[in-house]
């Protein structure tokens, strides 16, 4: 324990830091998808987004994230929606059965300075979704609708 105190007193003492703003950023991506329910008008190929009350989550909106002090730290938008559409056989589409849209999924990732244990991530005008530091470098999976 003695050595350590010394170890940092000459360190600090010849210039060097102890501290940790060298600590790699994490890197938060996420996906948030849209349940049937939530999507708005959609045409297969193009992108997708939320419709009626989730008219919010659409490509470019904003997702924010907090540090435990509630200052932003880091903010990105959410990628165009990609619709997942149902599967229809080809005798079902010969008697007329359309493919439905199963979900849509819109993407983000941000990089967030390491200066916190913990984090909230809001998306459009949502509450914020809690995260520790820890989860930071996991993918975020949310789904609403």
């Amino acid at each position: 324990m003695l050595v350590l105190a010394a170890l940092t007193l000459l360190a600090a003492a010849a210039g060097c830091s102890t501290s940790t703003s060298n600590v790699e950023p994490h890197t938060l991506r996420g996906t948030l998808t849209l349940n049937p329910d939530a999507i708005g008008a959609w045409a297969e190929g193009a992108p997708c987004g939320g419709g009626g009350g989730y008219s919010d989550l659409q490509g470019g909106a904003a997702a924010v994230v907090r540090d435990a002090n509630g200052a932003t730290v880091a903010q990105t938008e959410l990628e165009p929606g990609e619709l997942q559409m149902s599967m229809v056989s080809d005798s079902e589409l010969s008697i007329g059965v359309e493919p439905e849209p199963l979900a849509c999924r819109l993407s983000f990732s941000v990089e967030v300075p390491a200066t916190s244990d913990f984090y909230e991530v809001s998306i459009g005008s949502r509450d914020p979704v809690p995260l520790t530091a820890d989860e930071m470098d996991q993918e975020l999976l949310l789904s609403i609708g």
